[in-house]
C-alpha cells in the first residue's frame, strides 16, 4: 500500500476569513446604499449580486467541508420566536407609519373601493358631470355610466372595509403576515419537523421581501394568507383524518382566494386540485366528486366576480379590466410568443434577480438543493416546488411591470414556499457542521440585517411625497373647496384618490389638476366656490398650498 503525503490543512484557517471577508463586503456595500452614499440602481445591485454569488457562496460551501463537526443539525431553539418578534417590530410600527400614504394607484383603487363598502355601497356618484371624464382620471379607477368605482376584485377591499370602520385598516396586511408565518410554521412541522419549521420562520421574516411587503394596502398578503390556508388543509387531507372536510376546507380557501387574485388562483388552484385528485387516485367516487366539487367552486369565483361586475357596471361584461384599458378584453395577459420571450429576456430575469436580492441570502439556492436532495423521496417537495414556480410562469405573460419596491411582489404569494424549502436545504447543508452552521447564519442574518435599512429608505422615499401632501391638505380649512393636486417628478396626482363616498358633502374634494383653463369650469361643476393649488417640491421635499381662489359660479354659468 503507496502511502501519501499528508497534505497541510489551511483551509480551516483561510475559508473562515474569505467568508467574514465577503460578509463584511457586503455590509459595508449595504451601509454606502441605506446612508445615501451610492445611488440604488444597477451597478450597487450587481455589486451585492456578486459579492453575495460570487464571493460568500464559495466560502460558505467550502467552509461547510472544513468547519467543526457536532452531532445533529443547528439548533433551532428560539429562532422561530426570535423571527415572529422581528417581523412584529418592523411591520407594526411600519404599517402604522406608513398607514397615512400610499405609493401606487392599486392601493388608492383597494381603499376607494373599502369605503365604500364601509359605507354600504358599490359604487358612488360619478363626478364627471362636471367635466368629461378624463378630466378626472385616477389610476385604476373607473367612471362609467354614472358610477364611481376601482377596477380591481371586491375581496380585499371587502376584507378592509371593517377594519376601515373601527380605523385599523392599516394593521390588516402586517396581520396577515403574522398568520402566513404560523402556517408556514404549521406547514413545516408537518411535513419536515420542529427544526425545519423554525427556520423557514427565521428566513421568512429575516427577508425584507416578506416583511416589508406586508405593510401596504395591496392585496398579496391577503391573498398568500388563503392559498397558505388551501396548501394546508390539503397537506393535512394528505395525511389522514377528516379528508372530505380538509378537502372542503382547500376549495373554500381557494373561493377566498379567486375573489382577492383570480389569476393567482387559477394557476395554483389547479396545482392544488391536481393534488387533491392524487390523493383520492385509487377512490374514483371520491375523485369524481372532489373533481365535480372543484368544478362548482371555481364556477361560484366566477360567477360572484361577473355578479359584482354587474353590480358597479350594470353588465355582467365587459368585466372592469376591459373597460379601464378601453379595449374590450384584458389587456394585462397576452399568451403570444413574442410577449412571453420579451418578458422573460426583460421584466421576468430582472423580477427574479430583484426577489433573490431582497430575500434572505441563498434562500434560492437552498430551495434547489433541498429539491433535488429530496427528489425521489418526498412528494411534499415537489408539490411544493411546483407551487413555489408557478407564479414565476405564470407572470411570464403579464404585459405590464408591477411597479415593485421590493423584489417582485407578483411573486409574492408563494415566496413562503421557498422558505420552506430553503429551511430544507439548509438543515441538510449543515447537517453534522453545527458551529460552522451557527457560525454561517450569523453572516447571514448581518447581511440581511444591512439591507433592511436599504429597503427601508426606498420605502420611506416612495411613500413621502402623498404623505405630506395629504397632510398638508388636512390643515386646510376651507370649506366647498376642490383641490389640485400638480404632478411632479416624485408625486404623481393621479394615483391618489382619498375622496369619501359621499364625496359632494365633504368640504373638500381632490383630484389631479385639469390645468389652468379647465379649473373654474370644474370647480363650478363639483358646486364648489374655491379651489386651491397643492403640489410637492421633489428637491426639498416639501408639500406647498397655494393660495385660495374664489369663483362666482354664476357668472361662470353665465358665460
Amino acid at each position: 500500500m503507496i502511502s501519501t503525503p499528508a497534505i497541510p490543512r489551511v483551509a480551516p484557517f483561510v475559508v473562515p476569513k474569505l467568508w467574514l471577508a465577503g460578509v463584511l463586503a457586503c455590509v459595508g456595500l449595504s451601509a454606502a446604499i441605506a446612508l445615501g452614499w451610492l445611488a440604488w440602481g444597477r451597478q450597487a445591485k450587481v455589486g451585492l449580486f456578486v459579492l453575495q454569488y460570487a464571493l460568500v457562496l464559495p466560502a460558505a460551501l467550502a467552509f461547510r467541508r472544513t468547519g467543526a463537526s457536532a452531532d445533529g443539525a443547528p439548533s433551532g431553539r428560539g429562532l422561530r420566536y426570535g423571527a415572529i418578534g422581528l417581523f412584529c417590530v418592523v411591520s407594526m410600527p411600519l404599517g402604522a407609519y406608513l398607514g397615512e400614504s400610499i405609493y401606487s394607484g392599486d392601493e388608492s383603487a383597494y381603499l376607494f373601493q373599502a369605503r365604500l363598502f364601509a359605507a354600504g355601497q358599490v359604487s358612488a356618484e360619478s363626478p364627471a358631470g362636471a367635466a368629461p371624464a378624463r378630466v378626472f382620471r385616477f389610476q385604476h379607477h373607473l367612471i362609467y355610466d354614472g358610477r364611481w368605482f376601482g377596477k380591481y376584485p371586491p375581496g380585499w377591499p371587502a376584507l378592509l372595509a371593517p377594519a376601515m370602520l373601527l380605523q385599523l385598516e392599516r394593521f390588516v396586511n402586517p396581520l396577515a403576515g403574522l398568520a402566513i408565518l404560523w402556517l408556514t410554521w404549521r406547514i413545516g412541522l408537518l411535513l419536515f419537523g420542529l427544526l425545519v419549521a423554525d427556520y423557514a420562520v427565521l428566513l421568512l421574516a429575516a427577508s425584507p421581501f416578506f416583511t416589508l411587503s406586508c405593510v401596504d394596502y395591496l392585496s398579496h398578503a391577503t391573498a398568500c394568507l388563503w392559498l397558505a390556508l388551501a396548501l394546508y388543509c390539503l397537506l393535512l387531507a394528505w395525511r389522514g383524518g377528516h379528508s372530505a372536510w380538509y378537502l372542503g376546507g382547500m376549495l373554500l380557501s381557494l373561493l377566498l382566494l379567486s375573489l382577492v387574485r383570480p389569476y393567482v388562483a387559477a394557476w395554483t388552484g389547479s396545482l392544488l386540485g391536481l393534488g387533491a385528485l392524487w390523493l383520492l387516485r385509487y377512490r374514483w367516487r371520491s375523485a369524481l366528486l372532489l373533481a365535480v366539487a372543484g368544478g362548482a367552486t371555481g364556477g361560484l369565483g366566477v360567477f360572484a366576480l361577473l355578479w359584482f361586475n354587474k353590480l358597479v357596471t350594470g353588465a355582467f361584461w365587459p368585466y372592469t379590466y376591459a373597460l379601464y384599458t378601453g379595449t374590450g378584453s384584458i389587456a394585462e395577459v397576452a399568451v403570444s410568443p413574442a410577449n412571453l420571450w420579451t418578458n422573460f429576456s426583460t421584466l421576468t430575469l430582472r423580477a427574479v434577480g430583484e426577489t433573490i436580492l431582497a430575500s434572505f441570502p441563498f434562500v434560492f439556492p437552498l430551495a434547489a438543493f433541498a429539491v433535488w436532495r429530496c427528489r425521489r423521496q418526498s412528494k411534499d417537495v415537489l408539490l411544493l416546488a411546483a407551487l413555489a414556480g408557478s407564479l414565476v410562469l405564470a407572470y411570464l405573460a403579464q404585459t405590464h411591470s408591477s411597479f415593485s419596491l421590493v423584489g417582485e411582489r407578483y411573486y409574492f404569494e408563494t415566496f413562503f414556499l421557498m422558505a420552506l424549502l430553503g429551511a430544507v436545504g439548509w438543515t441538510r447543508l449543515w447537517q453534522h457542521r453545527r458551529t460552522a452552521g451557527q457560525f454561517a447564519l450569523a453572516g447571514c442574518l448581518l447581511m440581511q440585517a444591512m439591507l433592511y435599512p436599504v429597503y427601508l429608505r426606498r420605502l420611506l422615499e416612495a411613500h413621502e411625497p402623498s404623505r405630506k401632501v395629504l397632510r398638508a391638505v388636512r390643515q386646510i380649512s376651507v370649506e366647498s373647496a376642490v383641490v389640485y393636486l400638480q404632478n411632479s417628478i416624485e408625486f404623481r396626482a393621479f394615483d391618489l384618490n382619498p375622496n369619501l363616498p359621499d364625496w359632494r358633502r365633504t368640504p373638500l374634494f381632490l383630484m389631479s389638476d385639469p390645468g389652468p383653463a379647465l379649473r373654474r369650469q370644474v370647480a363650478c361643476g363639483l358646486g364648489r366656490s374655491r379651489w386651491i393649488e397643492v403640489g410637492y417640491q421633489d428637491e426639498s421635499g416639501v408639500a406647498v398650498v397655494g393660495p385660495i381662489h374664489t369663483v362666482d359660479c354664476a357668472s361662470e354659468r353665465s358665460e
